[in-house]
């Protein structure tokens, strides 16, 4: 059963006087509202938005119960099952992990590192040790690895920073309710890699941890999507060290949302002095909180200008490309060429398309040669009949 309340106060009182008539019957799910408008400069408070993806990630497994939700969060667009899916996992003393790879995973699905965890969705890694928060969990934990095995997992005070009681395992949820993951940008990425596909000198990642200090693992960030002119792309990389590279990137593209946006804003110095980025480019697919929601910026010493707009699209010089919003996807077209630069799987649907066509004109044109030899044999017939001679063929 799904309660819809007027309003934030209503579900207050809903969950208070549940607890009061039925204290013996199970709590139900509580979808919480976002707690900020569209275009708010603030980001959506973490507790909320680890109650709405606990309570997201329970819903298909309830087979009977009660979802209480403010009607404003109902009307709220959503993040798609798979994404939850994709990114909720479960951790167990003894499992083997790879570090890096473990990291990548938790980025992906929206943790940021700090220094000292205090919230959830929080991240910090200390050697062998990794604190976490997960989103919808009442207390962050502890995780010390032996080499790459899982040694312990234990709960801890956020506050005294104290370890608490042991645990076996500890499920994970994603930190975010934006896709902004590798797969949700496949398709952007792909563009990319298929416009320089013949530029030996161009590399494009995605979700690639960039270090910028030498022998420090914890100076890094992890861009949606970089550009780097002048270093060669075949270079098998895991991870990109700036000082090994000589460069940073010239292009990052960062998917946001209002949940991501002081950590996306607190990046831009460090793109801009560190890493010595040339063009910022910010994408809020769902309009949470940028107006508009397509935004670039020339990062240059003295203060960062906009990027020049034409035709309603962001003018990229180190691509050579626009960028433009179309709803949730954000398209790249071609100046020169006066076209936009299709995905892979468009590039694909073109192809078979395109078969299909020079198929149909194949049989097409057997029909029609089937045709005409029918006719000239029955012309030829008809001569024969009457004593003329028989066409020449040509």
């Amino acid at each position: 059963m799904l309660i819809l309340t007027p309003s934030a106060r209503e579900l207050d009182e809903w969950r208070r006087e549940w607890h009061f008539f039925a204290p013996d019957r199970p709590a139900p799910l509580v979808f919480p509202d976002r707690e900020i408008l569209p275009y708010d400069r603030l980001a959506p408070p973490a507790d909320a938005t680890a109650q709405r993806l606990a309570t997201l990630a329970a819903l298909p497994q309830l087979g009977q119960g009660v979802c209480i939700a403010p009607l404003s969060a109902a009307l709220q667009r959503l993040p798609p099952r798979a994404f939850l899916d994709r990114h909720a996992f479960v951790l167990a003393t003894g499992d083997t992990l790879e570090p890096e790879s473990f990291r990548q995973r938790l980025v992906d699905a929206g943790y940021h590192t700090v220094s000292e965890v205090s919230e959830p969705g929080e991240l910090a890694w200390r050697g062998g040790i990794i604190d976490l928060f997960p989103t919808g969990s009442a207390l962050p934990y502890r995780i010390e690895l032996f080499d790459a095995s899982v040694e312990t997992i234990r709960q801890f005070d956020p506050e005294t920073q104290l370890t608490l009681q042991r645990v076996e395992r500890v499920a994970l949820l994603p930190a975010r309710e934006v896709p902004v993951d590798a797969a949700a940008i496949h398709d952007f990425r792909g563009r990319f890699r298929a416009r320089f596909a013949g530029d030996p000198q161009v590399f494009v990642a995605a979700n690639m941890f960039v270090y910028y200090v030498p022998g420090d693992r914890l100076k890094h960030v992890s861009p949606d999507l970089f550009v780097v002119r002048g270093v060669p792309k075949d270079k098998p990389r895991k991870k990109y060290l700036l000082w090994e590279e000589g460069k940073g990137p010239d292009l990052v593209v960062e998917l946001t949302s209002a949940s991501t946006r002081d950590e996306d804003l607190d990046k831009k110095w460090l793109y801009r002095d560190i890493l010595g980025v040339r063009e910022y480019v910010r994408f809020d697919p769902y309009a949470e909180y940028l107006h508009p929601v397509l935004q670039g910026f020339l990062l240059q010493q003295e203060h960062d200008v906009p990027m020049p707009i034409v035709s309603g699209r962001l003018v990229s010089e180190v691509l050579g490309l626009h960028f433009e919003a179309d709803g949730e996807d954000l398209r790249l077209y071609d100046p020169v060429a006066a076209r936009w630069l299709r995905t892979p799987p468009e590039d694909r649907e073109f192809a078979a398309e395109m078969a299909a066509n020079l198929m149909a004109e194949r049989d097409q044109a057997r029909a029609d040669k089937a045709r005409l030899e029918q006719e000239l044999a029955e012309l030829r017939r008809r001569l024969a009949g009457t004593g003329g001679s028989e066409p020449r063929q040509e």
